[in-house]
């Protein structure tokens, strides 16, 4: 992958997010459940060129990427990932998440986009989906 085309900071997460199937689409989840998902997910040969930005620390009780938390964090403070509850474990993808993925980040994508979107159902699949 080119460096024009590689992804940093919350763009992987907005990309995965904006390709789910269905707009404002909530899911529960804690943050560590997440990491579990993306990590097993990553290691896949077939996204290993998507990962590239976002390395994976296995040491500890359970592997984690400050890179994908503060991505997570990151689209959370920018109110593009909505909590919904006091628990602060349902969370629901802002239309707005969408808008900035198509003028931003899908461009960057190229002949990726289609990789982009099967970790997209793949990371959905993982998840709890709230109605």
């Amino acid at each position: 992958m080119s460096a024009s085309l590689q992804l940093y900071g919350d763009e992987l997460l907005n990309a995965v997010f904006a390709n789910f199937s269905r707009p404002q689409l909530r899911f529960k989840t804690t943050e560590s459940e997440l990491m579990g998902v993306f990590y097993r997910l990553l290691r896949r040969r077939e996204y290993r060129a998507l990962a590239e930005s976002y390395p994976f620390d296995p040491d500890g009780p359970e592997p984690r990427s400050k890179a994908l938390a503060d991505a997570f964090e990151s689209l959370q403070q920018c109110r593009l990932i909505g909590r919904l509850n006091p628990d602060l474990v349902v969370y629901e993808v802002s239309t707005a998440l969408g808008s900035r993925y198509t003028k931003f980040i899908e461009p960057k994508l190229g002949r990726r986009k289609p990789l982009v979107k099967r970790l997209a159902r793949a990371v959905e699949a993982g998840l709890k989906i709230v109605a």
